[in-house]
């Protein structure tokens, strides 16, 4: 496999394609070709603009799991509107210690009103606002977070490598982030 120069590897737990890039005769095999054989396209759209509710995360990227399970929970629980969960990554893992690591995982909500009286019912819950940006994505099925932490870096480093080839920037201190749906993930990484 070639050398990962970025490893935006936001092996964050987000990573739900079926596929299996782990097998010896697809060790030359590029990241866009896995994407390609997935028959998942890299996309290009505005994403974010809307405001989350929830907890966050400092550390491992891969441990945040527990934060949307957690807030899964939260949510069957409580019968709130939200079935989008959203996940944040603040920090490159390539740059920064994984102890250093900063994340969030939230669920959507209409506005700041109802992100307010969310926290007042809550404290350990936060808000955070996404900033609405071009953004280049790829939608996936999930399945479980295991087949989720195999694809997640091909599936990033796939988005990046066509958005160096656009000569695209990735924004800076909120530039990936995860939305998943019952059944699906979208993996987006924003540009500035």
């Amino acid at each position: 496999m070639r050398k990962k120069l970025y490893l935006l590897t936001l092996v964050s737990m987000t990573s739900w394609f079926i596929i299996s890039c782990a097998n010896s005769t697809e060790e030359k095999t590029t990241n866009q070709e896995i994407v390609e054989k997935t028959n998942y396209e890299i996309k290009t759209d505005s994403c974010g603009g809307y405001w989350i509710v929830g907890l966050e995360h400092s550390g491992s990227y891969k441990q945040i799991t527990s934060k949307i399970d957690d807030l899964r929970g939260y949510l069957e629980k409580n019968g709130t509107d939200s079935t989008i969960i959203v996940a944040d990554y603040f920090n490159d893992e390539a740059l920064v210690a994984e102890d250093q690591l900063k994340s969030f995982a939230g669920f959507i909500v209409k506005d700041s009103i109802e992100a307010k009286a969310l926290i007042a019912k809550n404290p350990k819950f936060k808000s955070h606002m996404v900033v609405k940006r071009n953004a280049y994505y790829v939608d996936a099925a999930f399945t479980n977070w295991e087949d989720l932490f195999k694809t997640t870096e091909p599936v990033y480093t796939a988005i990046i490598d066509k958005m160096t080839a656009n000569q695209t920037k990735m924004a800076q201190n909120e530039g990936a982030l995860e939305e998943y749906r019952k059944g699906s993930v979208r993996f987006i990484v924003q540009a500035d």
